[in-house]
């Protein structure tokens, strides 16, 4: 995944190192509970929406963990490339920016 968002094998070695522990844990709380319950509780016609179900769930949390700043990453303030929309443009934002990223920024 790492080569195809640019990284070096360097770098997506790193980045294994960090999240590693972290999803493998992760996947032995989630996946034998999930399928002890497929097996004993859903009927045999669910069983494949169930886990579809399931996976949509774990896709997501590792999409989580692989987008996530990692705690000594820097993160750039990319604010003034924002585009601006006609409620970016409000009077009341501090230097153009909406109200509602003030608090963000």
């Amino acid at each position: 995944m790492g080569t195809l968002e640019g990284q070096s094998l360097e770098e997506s070695w790193e980045e294994l190192k960090e999240k590693f522990w972290e999803f493998y844990k992760a996947d032995w709380c989630i996946w034998p509970v999930a399928q002890l319950m497929n097996f004993l509780f859903v009927p045999p016609k669910y069983r494949v929406v169930y886990i579809n179900v399931i996976t949509l769930g774990w896709d997501t949390y590792l999409s989580y963990l692989k987008h996530r700043v990692s705690t000594g990453t820097a993160v750039p303030r990319a604010h003034a490339s924002l585009p601006r929309c006609c409620s970016c443009a409000s009077p009341s934002a501090p230097q153009g920016r909406s109200p509602a990223l003030a608090p963000l920024l």
